[in-house]
Formats: C-alpha cells, structure tokens, sequence
C-alpha cells in the first residue's frame, strides 16, 4: 500500500502546475452521438438558484464547448445540458485551466476531469486511488454479502471496511493538512464542523478569512455562521427556547418543560428514521429506570406525516411530552439546535444550562448518573 501514501505525498509537488492569472478556462468534449439530449447547450453553474447565482452557457459545435472567466473566490460548480435536470460533471472550480471529456457511449454518461487547481486535482487522484483500493480488497462484493453473513464473516469484512476507510481518511487528513488553505479543506470543514473541536475550527477558519479571495465565499460565510451557532449550543450556555405544538394542537414552551426536571433530554427523533426507532426500546428503559429522580424528555420529532408520528409515539411507548411542527428536516427546532443526523439529543439542567450534546446511550446513563445524585 506505499504507492497510495505516495500519492498523498506528491499531490503537493503537480497541484500548482496548472493555475492561470487569466482565471479559468473549462474545455469540454462529448464524445458518442448526442441525440438523445435534450438541447445541444451546456450550462456551468454554481448553484441552480439565489442571489449569487452564477451561470454561463456555451453551444456545443462538433462536440466541443469551451466556457472562460475569471472567479473572485474559489466555488463548487456544476455542468449540465439546458432543458435536462440531471448533472453531468461537478468541480471545484478555481481559475485554472480544465479539460472535460464525457462520453455518451454508456448508459449513464461516463466523465473525466483533467487539470484544475489544486482542489480538482485533488479530488481526481484520490477518486483513482479509492477504485484502487476498492478493487484490491473487493470490498464492494463484500458489502453486498454483508447483511446475510455469519458474524464471524461480518467482523472480517467490517475490518476490511475500516481499513480501506482508514487509508482514505489518512490521504485527506495529509493533503489538508499540507494544504490548509484549499477550497477542498474548506469544504471537508464545513461538512464536518459539527464533529470538530470549535477552537481548531474557529483558528483554520481565520486563516481562510484573512485572504482576500475568501473573504465573500459563501461557503466560509457558512461555516463561520455555523460556528457562531454551535458556541451558543456548548456545554454551560443557556440552551435556547423554543415553541412548538404538541401531538393535540397544544403550544409547548421548552424553558416550561426543563423547569419540572433536574435533568431534561430533548430526544430528536422521527418515525421513518429506523435507528431512532430501534434506540427507543433503550431509550424507555433508561427513561422509567431514572424518571423518579428528576429526569425528563422533550421529543422533537423531524415528521411530516401527524398519523405516523402519534402512532409511532404509541407503538414505541414514548410516555414523555413530544412536539413538532411536521416541517421535517426544516424543522425549526432542529435547525436552531444544528440537528443534521438523528437519532441526536441535548440534555439541560433545570435552569436550562446545557449538560451536554449528541451524547452516546453509554453517556446518557453516566450523566443521568452523575446529575440525578
């Protein structure tokens, strides 16, 4: 396996080899018989709407289009064909140099990146190293076996898994690390700045923002949103209130709720999320076993059917107060607590101080534990 630490190595040494001064100029090439297209357009886009929407079109003549400009910071583009709502390629565009071949021979259209900056470049290499490894292990015909093989076979596949996994991870963390100020590590922070340490996070972020070219990317203006939002969610803070309807109609202030228990979870939870649904049984458990030393739950549920949220809170035998405002993951409680998973949960004292965030069943016991003295 040296070959792929040696490919984390070197990406350093070809990432800078193909930026321009004249931003970018994205070269693209069809190859096969394009009449099955909707329109013989092509749009590059960085998002399909808003006020900073970005879009150019070119024609494509004998196959080929070529689409030039200049970008003030580095952004997450897409190619499509105009009048069709699928995507044909995304890239980290910066202003380099890309080529684009797409051919139209498969069923699906396959693609290939060349050049970019250092992101695109990036990402290409580490797409061939993680088919490599892929292959090697055959870890995706291991996978498909896996929900019908005897344990002793899925604990030698789950260490295949985190192996190959382990690998990747590792050839992120070197190229981040070695390129801090990338648009791909700031993309990796942003999708993974709920699991981060703020203070690392709040420093790597400074870093972004003190370069020019950062300064209005809308994808650092995110995550430093982001950040502000989970300090005020640590561990100390007053956790903020909220409204919502109970399962009959009826208005349900949280800051009423945590003032009747010494330690109140909020469970955020769903009746379409199986894991939430296969934690419950714990979860009532856990619940009768501490309810009469001051503990209480605040289910938010993340629905959209009322029906299958009451009969879920029946079948489960959810005996605490539970609210919703049936708007799914755009639930407003969900997303002013940051919930982007769940099963997830916060529990506060009676004061409403936070005790702790996202913490794991063996952490709800030991603060239950340690706060219900």
């Amino acid at each position: 396996m040296k070959k792929f630490i040696l490919c984390a190595a070197v990406l350093g040494l070809f990432a800078c080899n193909s930026s321009t001064e004249n931003g970018y100029t994205v070269n693209v090439a069809l190859k096969g018989d394009p009449k099955d297209l909707a329109s013989d357009t092509l749009i590059l886009l960085n998002r399909e709407k808003g006020e900073d929407l970005i879009s150019d079109t070119v024609v494509l003549k004998d196959g080929k289009a070529t689409f030039k400009g200049i970008l003030d910071t580095p952004q997450y583009f897409s190619l499509k064909i105009k009048g069709e709502r699928g995507i044909l390629a995304r890239m980290f565009l910066e202003n380099a140099s890309f080529d684009i071949n797409i051919s139209l021979e498969q069923t699906k259209p396959a693609v290939s990146i060349k050049g970019g900056g250092s992101a695109q470049q990036f990402i290409d290499s580490l797409q061939q190293i993680t088919s490599e490894l892929y292959a090697a292990t055959g870890i995706d015909s291991l996978m498909k076996i896996y929900p019908t093989a005897s344990e002793q076979t899925k604990d030698s596949i789950m260490k295949i898994y985190e192996d190959v996994t382990g690998k990747i991870s590792a050839i992120q963390t070197a190229y981040m690390q070695s390129h801090p100020t990338s648009f791909y590590t700031l993309e990796q922070i942003a999708q993974n700045v709920d699991a981060m340490n703020l203070d690392s996070v709040k420093n790597k972020l400074a870093v972004f923002y003190a370069l020019p070219e950062y300064r209005n990317n809308k994808t650092l203006q995110k995550v430093l949103a982001t950040v502000n939002n989970l300090e005020n969610l640590q561990p100390g803070k007053t956790a903020p209130d909220f409204v919502q309807n109970d399962p009959k109609g009826n208005p349900v202030k949280f800051s009423d709720v945590y003032k009747k228990y010494k330690v109140t979870m909020v469970d955020f939870w769903a009746s379409w999320c199986g894991h939430c649904r296969r934690f419950n049984p714990t979860l009532v458990k856990i619940y009768n076993d501490y309810k009469s030393k001051g503990f209480g739950i605040l289910g938010v549920s993340l629905d959209t059917d009322k029906e299958a949220w009451i009969k879920a809170i029946e079948d489960d035998g959810l005996a605490w107060e539970h609210v919703s405002d049936l708007g799914g993951w755009d639930n407003a409680v969900g997303m002013q607590y940051m919930v982007h998973f769940i099963p997830q949960n916060i529990f506060v004292d009676q004061d409403g101080k936070i005790i702790k965030r996202q913490a794991s069943e063996e952490e709800i016991v030991e603060i239950l534990n340690e706060n219900l003295k």
